[in-house]
């Protein structure tokens, strides 16, 4: 009998190996093989350069990215005031719509110089993140406010007035602005957008060349018939500002004279302010037709030989002591009608 301080106590085998033994077979070594997962690759280093503004949309470019992964790893979102606006799950050549994402370097990989471009110009604050693995590696940020817009008063010319820009703040790409021109509640014409070609009757001029609305730019009307007029100035369709101004006929008073049975002077005797003669149109009618005409003012006689005109001050104006002739020669009833930018301002009529 064994003793009871003898006794030994062993791990058991495992049962296999023991079925092994009782039958006789030899014991069979087991091996035991662990499968380990390689480590991720480290998160690679992209940086994004400052948002800047270009013809209707903002730009953001990659100014790092190494090491180069393929655009299948990474995606962006775009965020305004703190909400997405839009998505690119996976970045690819070319992808996205109001948001997009530009393989410039054409690698298929994120590289240096490939750029995000947003057409979403609503005001607010915007934010551009780029995800790897569901990691936000790099944002840029941006804000888009409603610009401040101020014009000059207007200064009015014989032959256009003119309206310029005095504050705009931010500057902001002219593509962003309409214009329109209206007198009377009636438009005119309009530059859409404006950096769109324009001319006669209305025309926007970039003064110092930026392709931005700023300060010393300039809207010229070519309309200098006496009504109200203004220039109003939208902003991504919405109204930012507007100028108005008044342009007044001349006061012109003129006297009747009979020099000769059929002569007639009308001489000036006030006229204010001081126009030049193109500005003004005459004609000489009689039984209610017209006989003669200058379709602008000059020195001189009208085609007709009816109807002149005598600068007797040589200034180009009509002014005090200038005076219309008029050389009625048959009976009937006749008429003078003196008109500025064509709007009437005098007329006069007598019996031969």
């Amino acid at each position: 009998m064994m003793r009871a301080d003898s006794v030994r106590f062993k791990a058991p085998l495992p049962l296999a190996i023991l079925l092994g033994i009782a039958a006789g077979i030899a014991p069979v070594a087991v091996v035991l093989l662990t499968v380990q997962t390689p480590p991720a690759p480290p998160a690679p280093a992209v940086t994004l350069g400052n948002a800047t503004a270009d013809v209707g949309m903002f730009v953001v470019a990659i100014v790092e990215s190494e090491p180069s992964r393929p655009l299948r790893e990474f995606g962006a979102t775009l965020l305004r005031n703190g909400f997405q606006s839009d998505v690119i799950p996976r970045l690819s050549v070319s992808a996205g719509g109001m948001f997009r994402f530009e393989d410039r370097a054409d690698l298929g990989a994120l590289s240096v110089g490939d750029r995000f471009t947003s057409r979403w110009m609503d005001d607010g604050h915007y934010e551009i993140r780029v995800t790897w693995q569901q990691q936000t590696l790099a944002s840029a940020t941006w804000d888009i406010a409603q610009p401040n817009v101020t014009f000059a008063p207007a200064s009015i010319q014989e032959e256009w007035v003119n309206v310029s820009v005095s504050s705009a703040d931010p500057r902001v790409p002219l593509f962003d602005f309409r214009a329109s021109l209206w007198y009377d509640g009636t438009l005119i014409s309009n530059i859409d957008p404006l950096d769109a070609p324009s001319g006669y009757p209305f025309a926007f001029a970039d003064v110092d060349g930026d392709a931005e609305l700023s300060p010393g730019d300039r809207f010229t009307s070519y309309w200098v018939y006496p009504y109200p007029y203004e220039l109003r100035l939208e902003y991504r369709g919405s109204l930012l500002a507007t100028a108005a101004w008044t342009v007044y006929a001349p006061n012109v008073t003129m006297v009747l004279d009979g020099v000769g049975p059929t002569t007639f002077w009308f001489n000036v005797t006030g006229a204010q302010p001081l126009w030049r003669l193109s500005n003004y149109e005459a004609l000489a009618a009689r039984d209610g037709s017209t006989v003669d005409e200058m379709s602008e003012v000059v020195n001189g006689t009208a085609p007709g030989g009816i109807l002149s005109f005598e600068d007797r001050d040589g200034d180009g104006m009509v002014s005090v002591g200038d005076r219309f002739v008029v050389e009625a020669g048959a009976a009937g009833n006749w008429e003078l009608a003196v008109s500025w930018h064509q709007y009437e301002i005098r007329r006069f009529q007598w019996t031969v």
